[in-house]
């Protein structure tokens, strides 16, 4: 039978009228045992709100919980509007104003969609509404990171991109508080790139005063730039404020990207533009972003099981299905900055791979291997070995015999969290960066690669020995895979390395006990101690 027509009712509510269990203690020790699924998805709490759209589901004593598979759960309501300018991110308005709730369905509204934050008025671009209440909360809440991508017109000429870059991450102040961003892009604009009607038509904004100063009466279109920029809150006027705090007043902005989810950039160009005032349902690959993202959250830290050992908390939180939120949050947490402090372990499993390159090239015995090395970052996070490439070979003396050259190198890379493939690809170190899991079949040609390196995903135990196969698929005969492993977790099952390596053709040329990294540093100490890791060296046998 359907819900009753009405918003949303609390899943207790729900239970006591269509099951036989009629009291609140009752539904409390069936919640208890695990087997409630909304939308495919255990659920415990007797509050959770569920509308009319949710599929509710109670499970016979007898089944098997392990047995619930995660891809085959199912999202809520989810649609996607491209919000057009001179809309109100409300479902009601009081002044009659055009409302996000007159572009979208009615029968969806009397099932509770809602917006997932707001746009202002005179702001374009992607706004999610859905029927859930705990998505929304959860892809607001500024604890959990999730980057929203904007793309601004702004007055003013973009003189040098590294310092704007610098100023947004360090903060700007403004009279609203300090406000940081990340710049993805930025460049200077023709006027015949502009789309000068919608500036017209958002003329409004142009009273607003979002910088120290008034804007400006006279906008002047010849001097004029685009701006793309992320950031993880979403405080009122914040893109606005902060770019006009830093000088360049925004004419008009889009927002094009919320987290794993993404509509056409090309709104400000003549050629090609998304329909404002139109809505999409999801995309396959934005219901696995959401899947891997949103279902977790409720329970995902103490009831993951890892499959192997490793931490708990931090950064050594061990790899799970359910994780590449955590690590979509790490990303916009400041974990780019720690490896960057801390990267003598990248720096060392890259050395590795130059030196056996040189080997492999003063002996002659990886004739596969070219003058452009073609290689797969395993692993890539917010992307430290791209970095570390780009600084070993720009920094080199003279050319060592078989050492790679500047540009000589082309990275690809792969990684779990879309969040720290952002990251990644604000670098622009990479030719291609694509989310994957490194336990399941990779979507990349047989023998692409003349090397594989990761320095971090085999550390804490996210990934054993079990990824070896597709890793060597990928590469060429006579190709080179370096990577880390952690102490114990190698020692506990270097059998089943060793095995994996074998099978997959792979020789295992050397084993180097090198730093890693050091411990937390204990009270009165300047520094903790530095602990050493196994560095794995091996050639695919032709």
């Amino acid at each position: 039978m359907p819900l009753p027509k009405k918003r949303t009712v609390k899943l207790g509510e729900y239970l006591k009228r269509k099951t036989a269990y009629s009291s609140r203690s009752k539904i409390k020790a069936l919640l208890r045992s695990r087997r409630v699924l909304v939308n495919g998805q255990v659920e415990q709490s007797i509050s959770r709100n569920i509308s009319s759209d949710f599929t509710v589901r109670v499970l016979p004593e007898t089944h098997d919980i392990s047995t619930i598979q995660h891809d085959s759960c199912s999202l809520p309501t989810i649609l996607i509007l491209n919000k057009p300018c001179d809309c109100v991110t409300t479902l009601s308005d009081e002044l009659h104003r055009q409302t996000v709730a007159d572009l979208v369905p009615k029968h969806l509204l009397e099932a509770g969609l809602h917006p997932v934050g707001r746009l202002d008025q005179h702001s374009t671009g992607l706004l999610i509404l859905t029927t859930d209440g705990r998505l929304t909360r959860f892809l607001t809440d500024p604890k959990n990171h999730v980057a929203r991508e904007y793309c601004c017109i702004v007055q003013g000429t973009i003189n040098s991109f590294e310092s704007l870059k610098q100023k947004l991450n360090e903060g700007v102040d403004t009279r609203w508080g300090k406000f940081h961003g990340h710049l993805i892009e930025a460049k200077n604009i023709k006027i015949s790139d502009i789309d000068v009607e919608h500036l017209n038509k958002c003329s409004k904004i142009f009273s607003r005063q979002d910088g120290p100063d008034p804007f400006p009466l006279n906008v002047n279109l010849a001097d004029v730039a685009m701006v793309k920029i992320s950031v993880t809150k979403g405080t009122k006027r914040m893109v606005r404020r902060m770019l006009a705090y830093a000088n360049y007043p925004v004419l008009s902005l889009f927002r094009y990207k919320f987290g794993g989810i993404e509509i056409d950039c090309s709104y400000f160009c003549r050629t090609g533009s998304p329909m404002p005032g139109k809505y999409r349902t999801l995309l396959d690959n934005e219901k696995v972003w959401l899947k891997s993202l949103y279902f977790p959250t409720s329970k995902m830290s103490s009831e993951a099981e890892p499959k192997y050992g490793g931490g708990s908390k931090g950064y050594d939180q061990v790899y799970t299905k359910a994780t590449p939120g955590i690590y979509d949050k790490w990303s916009q947490d400041g974990y780019d900055e720690i490896v960057a402090s801390n990267s003598i372990a990248v720096r060392n499993v890259v050395q590795l791979l130059f030196r056996a390159f040189a080997t492999v090239t003063k002996s002659n015995s990886s004739p596969a291997l070219s003058d452009r090395l073609l290689v797969l970052d395993a692993g890539c996070g917010t992307g430290r070995i791209a970095e570390v490439i780009r600084d070993e070979l720009s920094s080199a003396s003279e050319n060592v015999v078989g050492r790679p050259t500047v540009g000589s190198v082309i990275c690809d890379g792969v990684d779990f969290s879309e969040g720290m493939l952002e990251v990644a690809r604000a670098k622009k170190l990479y030719r291609n960066l694509t989310r994957a899991d490194l336990t399941s079949t990779l979507e990349l040609e047989d023998s692409a690669y003349d090397a594989v390196v990761s320095s971090g995903v085999f550390l804490q135990g996210h990934v054993g020995p079990e990824a070896i196969p597709e890793l060597a698929r990928v590469l060429k005969p006579g190709g080179i895979m370096c990577f880390t492993v952690r102490p114990t977790f190698y020692e506990e099952t270097k059998e089943k390395w060793q095995k994996g390596l074998e099978t997959s053709g792979m020789r295992l040329t050397s084993v180097d006990m090198l730093p890693y990294g050091r411990h937390p540093a204990k009270e009165g100490e300047k520094e903790g101690a530095e602990f050493l890791a196994p560095m794995l060296t091996c050639i695919k046998e032709s």
